[in-house]
């Protein structure tokens, strides 16, 4: 199996034993920062995968790198705010 090509961190604002539940071991590593904080790191070959990932996880985060990474999860929250949008009923 061959790495990503994008090296993925992210920093999320829970503890490793609460987050570990939805990061599959085999995604990526989980490092304790303090008790409150547990850093995410992985390779991916899709930007776009990882962010809709990462937008289904129920804690606060912060991307730390790439920065293409904040541009995939800034369109993704575009797409999704789009899809809510409430649709005329005469189209």
């Amino acid at each position: 199996m061959t790495p990503g090509i994008y090296h993925v961190e992210v920093i999320f604002t829970i503890s490793p034993g609460d987050l570990k539940s939805y990061i599959p071991k085999a995604l990526g590593q989980l490092v304790q920062i303090d008790e409150y904080h547990t850093q995410f790191s992985c390779f991916v070959q899709n930007l776009g995968w990882i962010a809709g990932f990462l937008a289904g996880i129920p804690f606060s985060f912060k991307i730390i790198k790439p920065e293409a990474l904040r541009q995939e999860m800034t369109q993704l929250v575009m797409r999704v705010t789009e899809n809510l949008t409430e649709v005329d009923s005469q189209t």
